[in-house]
């Protein structure tokens, strides 16, 4: 298992307030495994983030490159 950071403290802050709002009680014994798992969602979620902003940034800017500056949208029917 990987050692605890001080940041480790907030997260587990963050959670207790997360788990107590949705009426959740986790047992003392199985704590330090759930805080493990979830401090791995959330570096998996940044990741999953970054990953759609970046792509949603080069797609964006792509499609700007590649329209034309103006359209002729040809003979109106």
């Amino acid at each position: 298992m990987t050692s605890w950071s001080d940041g480790d403290a907030e997260l587990a802050a963050e959670f207790d307030a997360i788990t107590r709002r949705a009426g959740i009680e986790v047992p003392a014994d199985l704590k330090g495994g759930v805080l493990y798992g979830y401090r791995g969602l959330r570096a998996l979620t940044a990741l999953l983030r970054a990953d759609a902003e970046s792509a949603a940034a080069g797609s964006a800017a792509a499609a700007a490159e590649s329209a034309p500056a103006s359209v002729d949208p040809g003979p109106m029917r």
